[in-house]
């Protein structure tokens, strides 16, 4: 099991859980308003395939879910950048 979020040879972010257990990292999908969290993805590219599919208000971000609930909270910056 990845116990953090970290990037891969190629700067690529990798999904994995926060050493709590609880805190998944990865590609989030939301939608503002009203709020939706559609899913959370390891890779960037499934995330905006999702978004796509919802359609318009969806966004994706990288960021952190507390497993079991509707919480994703994204700072704006990816660890990788």
């Amino acid at each position: 099991m990845i116990l953090y979020a970290d990037c891969d040879a190629f700067g690529e972010l990798k999904m994995g859980n926060y050493v709590d257990g609880t805190t998944l990292s990865g590609w989030g999908v939301v939608r503002g308003n009203p709020w939706t969290f559609a899913g959370i993805f390891p890779s960037k590219e499934a995330a905006q395939a999702k978004a796509d599919e919802l359609g318009e208000g969806y966004e994706v971000h990288w960021g952190d879910n507390r497993e079991g609930t509707d919480d994703f909270v994204w700072s704006g910056t990816t660890p990788c950048a």
